[in-house]
Order: C-alpha cells, then sequence, then structure tokens
C-alpha cells in the first residue's frame, strides 16, 4: 500500500481524534470555569447513590457501600495528583457515600413487620403519636406487646384509628385495648406510592384499627408522661379547638391546628380538595413558609424592640442578637409541632440563614441550598424519595437561582404604594417560579397540577404572611395568661378569607389539570436536565433541555395498562374504548380505586366518578359470582363463586378470581388467589404478541419493607 493511499485512510481518524481532543479540552475549560457551581453539585450526587440504592432489587449488603465508599475515596487520594482523574474519583466516592448512607438508615430503623392479617388481639403499649382526624383519632403505639408474637416478631411500634366515641389518649399514656391488625399496606397498583416503605421508616410494623372504645383513665400513670414538648404541644391544641369549638368553624378550627401544632388530620377533605386545586396547599403545610415566618417574625420583632432601645442599639450587634433569637425560635417551634421531615429541611434553611446574619455572609445562596440538602439526604435518606423534599427543594432551587440572577430592591426611600407593588409582584413572580419547578413532581406524585395558582397565591398568600401566621405566633405568646382567643379569632378571620380564596380559585373552569402517570426513568431525565440548565452559569447549561425533552416524549408515549387487578382479586378495571377507566365494582376498596382513576390521569374520584361494568359497552353481564368483560380484543372473566370455575375458565381469554384456579385451566392468562398473593397488585398492556405484565412484587423487588430480610453484614449478589 502507498504512502498516498495509508494517508487516505489514516487522515480522517486522526482529524476525528483531534477533533474529539479539542471537544474535551473546551469541555474541560467551561468545567474550570465553573469551579464555583462545583460544590453545589454534592447533594445532587449523594442524592443519586440514594436513589441508586432505593431502586435496586433486592437488598445489598453494608458491605457493599463500605467497599464502594472506601475504595473510591482511596482511589481519589492516590490519584490526587491527576486532577481530572481525582475528579472522577471524588464524583463515585460522593455517590458510594449517598449509597452507604441509605444502605445504614434502613440497617439502623429494622424494626419486625407484621406479615398477616391478626385479630382483634389484645394490644398494650405507650402513647407516641396522637393525630386527631375528623371523626375519632389516629394513635402511634411503642412498646407494644401483644397477644399471639413473640418479642422478637412485635413490631416497634403499631398505628390505630380510635373508635368514633373514644376519649382521646395523651401523649406518654399507656394503654389496652383490642384491635384488628394489618400489614402495612402495599401500592394499589405497580409503581403507585409505597406506603409500606414510609412506615418502615417510621418503624410502624403494623397498621389498624381499634374495635373497643378507649376510656381514659380517672387516674394517669405517674410512671407515664411523654416529652414535656409533645405534651405542650397537646395541650395547645385542645386551647385553639376551645376557641373554634362552633361546628361551623370545622374549617377554621382544622387549619389553625395544622398551622400551629401540625395536626393535618382534621382537615375536611373538601378543604384539602379546594385548596389543592387552587395551588395553595403549601401554606397548609408545617414547611418552609410558616418556619420561615415563624422565624422572621421572631427576627423583625426582636430587632425592633433592641432598636428602640438607643442605649443597647448602639453599642451592641443587635441585628446578630435578632438573628440568634430567630435561630433558637425556629429550632424550638420545629420540635414544638412534632418535627415532621418538611420542618426539619426547613430548620436546617433557615437555620443556616440565621447563622449567615451572624457571620456577616450572604444569607441566600445556593451554597446554603446545598449544606442543607446534603445534611437532610444525609441524615434521613428515605426523604429524598418523597413528593416533600423534591417539590420544596425543587422551588427553592429555582428560587434562589431567580434571586442571583434578577434581583430587585424597593429601596428604604420607596413609597408604600411602590413597595406593596413590589411585594405582589414578587409574590406573583416566585409562584411561577416555583409552580414551574414543582410542577413535575406534582404530576409525577399526584397526577395533577394546578393552572391558577399565581392568581390564588396572590389573593391568599399576602393574608397567610401578614394576618395569619403573625396573630397565630401572637395566640403563643397569649397562651400561658389565658388569653390566646385575642390572637386565634382573628386568626379565624384571616383563615376565612384564605378558604374564600381557595373555593374562589378551585371553582374555576378546569382549575386542576390532570395527567396519566409519569414513567419514572421520566422523572429522572427531566430533573437531571432542570438541574443542569439551573446550577450552571454557562453557556453548556442550554444541554440540560435535551433530557428534559426526552422525558417528556417518554412522558406522552408512556402507555397505561389495559387491564388492573387489585390485591385481594376482588376489584378490576379495564380501559374502555374511550381511554378511561371502567371498574368491575364501584363499592369496593374505594382507596384502590381512587389511585387507579387518579393514575389514569382522570382526576380525583370525588369529582369524575369512573365508570362500571354496567355502563360499558365493553362488559356483558355481572351476576351469579360471574362478570364478564372484553378489554383490547379480548374476552375476560372474574369469577367470584367457586362453583363457577370449573365450568366458565375456558371461556375466555383471561380469568380473574380471588380463589385458587384449577390446574387444567384453559384460559390464556389466569390470575388467580396464589398468584396475586406472590405477586401482589397487578397491571397488564396487551401488545400484538404476549402480554406485558407488571406487578407489584416486580417493581417494589424484595426490600425490607416488602417483606424482605435485611442482611446488613452479609455479601448480596446484587449485582
Amino acid at each position: 500500500m502507498t504512502a498516498k493511499a495509508v494517508h487516505f485512510w489514516v487522515a480522517p481518524w486522526r482529524q476525528g481524534i483531534a477533533r474529539c481532543i479539542a471537544c474535551r479540552d473546551a469541555l474541560g475549560a467551561v468545567f474550570e470555569a465553573e469551579r464555583e457551581r462545583w460544590a453545589i453539585w454534592i447533594p445532587v450526587l449523594i442524592g443519586i447513590g440514594v436513589a441508586a440504592y432505593f431502586s435496586l432489587p433486592i437488598e445489598p449488603s453494608l458491605v457493599t457501600g463500605a467497599v464502594l465508599f472506601v475504595g473510591t475515596a482511596v482511589l481519589g487520594l492516590v490519584l490526587r495528583l491527576y486532577p481530572s482523574l481525582a475528579r472522577i474519583a471524588t464524583t463515585l466516592a460522593l455517590v458510594a457515600g449517598g449509597f452507604l448512607a441509605a444502605e445504614a438508615r434502613t440497617a439502623l430503623v429494622a424494626a419486625p413487620v407484621l406479615k398477616a392479617q391478626m385479630g382483634p388481639v389484645a394490644v398494650a403499649g405507650r402513647v407516641a403519636a396522637v393525630e386527631l382526624q375528623e371523626k375519632s383519632a389516629r394513635i402511634v403505639l411503642e412498646d407494644v406487646a401483644m397477644t399471639g408474637l413473640t418479642p422478637a416478631e412485635t413490631p416497634a411500634k403499631i398505628r390505630l384509628s380510635l373508635t368514633r366515641y373514644s376519649d382521646i389518649p395523651k401523649l406518654g399514656d399507656r394503654l389496652a385495648l383490642r384491635a384488628k391488625l394489618f400489614p402495612p399496606p402495599a401500592p394499589a397498583a405497580p409503581g403507585a406510592h409505597d406506603f409500606r416503605r414510609d412506615l418502615f421508616f417510621q418503624r410502624i410494623g403494623a397498621v389498624g384499627y381499634a374495635v373497643q372504645k378507649y376510656v381514659a383513665p380517672r387516674v394517669l400513670d405517674d410512671n407515664g408522661g411523654g416529652p414535656w414538648l409533645g405534651t405542650l404541644r397537646q395541650a395547645a391544641a385542645e386551647r385553639i379547638s376551645a376557641v373554634f369549638h362552633d361546628p361551623s368553624q370545622a374549617a377554621e378550627r382544622a387549619i389553625a391546628l395544622a398551622l400551629l401544632v401540625g395536626e393535618r388530620g382534621p382537615i375536611p377533605d373538601e378543604v384539602n380538595n379546594a385548596m389543592r386545586d387552587a395551588g395553595l396547599a403549601h401554606l397548609l403545610a408545617i414547611s418552609g413558609m410558616n418556619i420561615t415566618i415563624a422565624a422572621g417574625l421572631i427576627y423583625v420583632s426582636l430587632r425592633f424592640i433592641l432598636a428602640a432601645i438607643p442605649w443597647v442599639a448602639l453599642r451592641f450587634p443587635i441585628k446578630k442578637w435578632a438573628a440568634a433569637g430567630g435561630l433558637i425560635g425556629e429550632i424550638v417551634y420545629t420540635q414544638f409541632v412534632g418535627a415532621p421531615v418538611s420542618a426539619e429541611r426547613s430548620m436546617i434553611t433557615t437555620g443556616l440563614i440565621m447563622l449567615a446574619i451572624m457571620l456577616d455572609r450572604s444569607a441566600i445562596t445556593l451554597r446554603l441550598v446545598a449544606i442543607s440538602a446534603s445534611l437532610l439526604i444525609l441524615a434521613e435518606p428515605e426523604t429524598l424519595m418523597g413528593a416533600s423534599f423534591q417539590m420544596s427543594y425543587g422551588a427553592i432551587v429555582a428560587l434562589v437561582v431567580l434571586y442571583e440572577r434578577w434581583r430587585i430592591h424597593g429601596g428604604r426611600d420607596s413609597g408604600f404604594i411602590r413597595r406593596a407593588l413590589l411585594y405582589l409582584a414578587g409574590i406573583a413572580v416566585m409562584s411561577v417560579v416555583a409552580s414551574a419547578a414543582s410542577a413535575v413532581f406534582a404530576i409525577y406524585h399526584f397526577q395533577q397540577s394546578a393552572f391558577y395558582g399565581m392568581g390564588a397565591n396572590l389573593v391568599a398568600e399576602p393574608i397567610h404572611d401578614l394576618w395569619i401566621m403573625p396573630w397565630g405566633i401572637a395566640s403563643y405568646v397569649l397562651m400561658p395568661f389565658h388569653l390566646e382567643f385575642l390572637a386565634l379569632r382573628p386568626m379565624g378571620w384571616g383563615i376565612s378569607a384564605m378558604l374564600w380564596a381557595a373555593r374562589l380559585f378551585s371553582g374555576f373552569p378546569g382549575a386542576a389539570g390532570h395527567f396519566e402517570a409519569m414513567p419514572a426513568a421520566a422523572l429522572g431525565l427531566i430533573v437531571c436536565g432542570g438541574l443542569w440548565f439551573l446550577l450552571w452559569t454557562r453557556q453548556w447549561r442550554w444541554c440540560g433541555l435535551a433530557p428534559i425533552a426526552l422525558g417528556v416524549f417518554l412522558t406522552m408515549t408512556a402507555r397505561q395498562p389495559d387491564l388492573l387487578i387489585a390485591e385481594d382479586g376482588k376489584l378490576v378495571a379495564v380501559r374502555a374504548e374511550s381511554g378511561g377507566l371502567a371498574l368491575s365494582n364501584r363499592a369496593h376498596d374505594r382507596f384502590t380505586q381512587s389511585v387507579w382513576v387518579r393514575r389514569a390521569g382522570e382526576g380525583d374520584i370525588q369529582d369524575h366518578p369512573p365508570a362500571t361494568f354496567s355502563d360499558s359497552a365493553a362488559s356483558a353481564d355481572c351476576g351469579r359470582g360471574i362478570c364478564r368483560f372484553a378489554v383490547a380484543g379480548r374476552t375476560g372473566s372474574i369469577i367470584l363463586d367457586a362453583r363457577q370455575l370449573d365450568g366458565r375458565c375456558g371461556d375466555a381469554n383471561i380469568v380473574v378470581t380471588p380463589l385458587t384456579a384449577p390446574g387444567p385451566c384453559a384460559a390464556s392468562l389466569v390470575i388467580d388467589k396464589a398468584f396475586l398473593a406472590r405477586e401482589g397488585a397487578t397491571s397488564i398492556i396487551f401488545g400484538e404478541r404476549d402480554p406485558r405484565i407488571s406487578t407489584v412484587r416486580n417493581v417494589s423487588g424484595d426490600r425490607p419493607w416488602a417483606g424482605g430480610a435485611v442482611t446488613p453484614f452479609l455479601p448480596a449478589p446484587w449485582w
């Protein structure tokens, strides 16, 4: 081969290699130019490790995470003389650190979980939490003892709903009653929210309801007694309820309890739905809004009082003193409301802001957000997988980026009207940005998004921030003097005005948009693309739009199940030709129905009752223990009567039954008691060839919260 021929073949390869090297150098230069943003990515990398852990099908050994973390950390130290390789190793070490933190957290909270339904059985324990309900109360018992289980099999905590006429127990009380208990509920459909995981990390191993009335003893146990802040919180809840004693003020009472002591239980469904559809649900949570307002009110009040004393104001750093007071106040307030995860997150973020003021540093930066997110993820990795963390931090990141790149200051010399207009404009802009940033999470977790949120927030947020919460904080000051009614009654007027705004905007046509369930892969792509776009500052941030577009494409093209089967086999839904769901039985298992209907993009079941087989042309007859249906060109039968099972098993392509199907069943697809007991709720998509079957067991995996064993010190071949 001549030199000219060699050059002809080699030259393109050389040019390609040279272009790759130039591209690498250009990306490296941009990456170096973003050096001040590197630290912001720490919680993102830790979060990737946490998400990888929760996505595994079986439980890995704690040794796995430890080896990965130590190995990559050591590798980073070894390669410290080679910066590019050291950065790659450091990145992997942060991911492995998140994986290890999630493993360690699971091992630390692991406790026995009830395997099967029990009861009614005798249950005894100490009251660890009390949640008021609309008609009764729900309690959590710890130090549990129950008949039929050994101490090693007894859950660490159980959650019980009391009967309607029961007394409300005090925190720390020991009680004994008879109750019916169940294992934590499995997801209602493959991919739906797994409440078992939430309860597992709260160490709640069984749920149920009391079958006898609880009567509080006249003489309390002196050896009992709960935590003093919890007892104080319960006493405050009783005082608040006494002020709003009129039945017509049930909604105001429920919201006051939610805002001041963290009791979300008694809020009527009608109020929750109106606030959600209007985009105001965040105002009911003990979260960033309330913690920040409480700390801000304390900070402003202390600074105003200290500034009114010239001798103090001229000699001491009253701004720092006020920030210290705000820091202490928010910590006490967070503990007072029971320290829910949302409040802990806000306490960390707001606390860092107060510390920044005390240290003369910028109070609102992405670095502070990154620090608070990292601390929370490492302490409680499971929170990363919840809607509360995702929605709040999505909104926080977007708002801080907006603050960094576009700041408008009213100025001290601005008039009242200008400052008021800037305040309202700020609410409007923040509402749009926060809603846009959290919309993807609302669609993924709740399959809906509010379309009139900006208008509703323009009306309701000033009422909440400037009227409701100041009076709420004042009520705490007045409670020791039994004068809390002086503040709670004006607070109730503000709550009524806020509810009026919620009902107004939720009543507009199309107030809430409903969407079909989003694939988890689509959420991951959109989040990664959004973070890439928001966290970087150079032009390459626009590359984040590519994964966002791909995530939207996956969402738009995702196919919803043609057939849904509940875990007990007694409820079935088929997709009708119109695209909506038709249920076999509208009276059975309303919770599962609501999950199915919401994930199908049909909204709330109360607002949009689904069709039934009797309403659908896809069905034939339902009666005498058998119900026939048609789906995707196939015929099916739901058989509830054992006498019909043998004779009708071969009459349809699909047989669904809560009974045990006979061995020689001629149907091409049989979903029976044994299958459902093993696999859980099932969804099926019919294609041209074999059906695509997805089950709760396939999606959830063999994890500790799904009944799998915790083996933290033994290697598991998960890879």
